[in-house]
């Protein structure tokens, strides 16, 4: 067996705990804002953007009477040492919150986001005021 080949082994081992950690840390800060933004009217939602070389998650919180932005985080970045932040100026009107969005990939992650909630009102019962 090759140095090469062994080398080779040792990065994909590595890789794969490395994307397990994050996938980690998204599940853990999902069960977080479930927990403390748990209330009737708000949900939940995900958006993400793929790009090439970098990448973008964005949970919002949102008041389904209103329409606002409760509490915004997001995780963008290259590489799985990538960690969510809050995103304060995501917060307010659900309409133009991609605008607000600090760079490209947040936006697209944060317009995807909409875009579910969307289909999701869609299917789903109106919640009375």
């Amino acid at each position: 067996m090759s140095w090469a080949l062994i080398g080779v082994a040792v990065m994909i081992v590595v890789s794969t705990g490395l994307a397990w950690v994050q996938q980690r840390a998204y599940q853990q800060k999902v069960n977080t804002l479930v927990t403390q933004e748990r209330q009737d009217g708000r949900i939940l939602v995900s958006g993400r953007a793929k790009g090439k070389v970098r990448g973008a998650i964005v949970l919002l919180v949102i008041d389904r009477r209103s329409s606002l932005v409760h509490r915004a985080v997001g995780m963008a970045g290259a590489s799985v040492f990538a960690r969510f932040h809050e995103l304060p100026q995501l917060i307010g009107p659900l309409a133009g919150a991609g605008g607000r969005a600090p760079s490209r990939a947040v936006r697209r992650a944060t317009e995807d986001a909409i875009e579910r909630y969307s289909q999701l009102r869609v299917s789903s019962k109106p919640v009375p005021h």
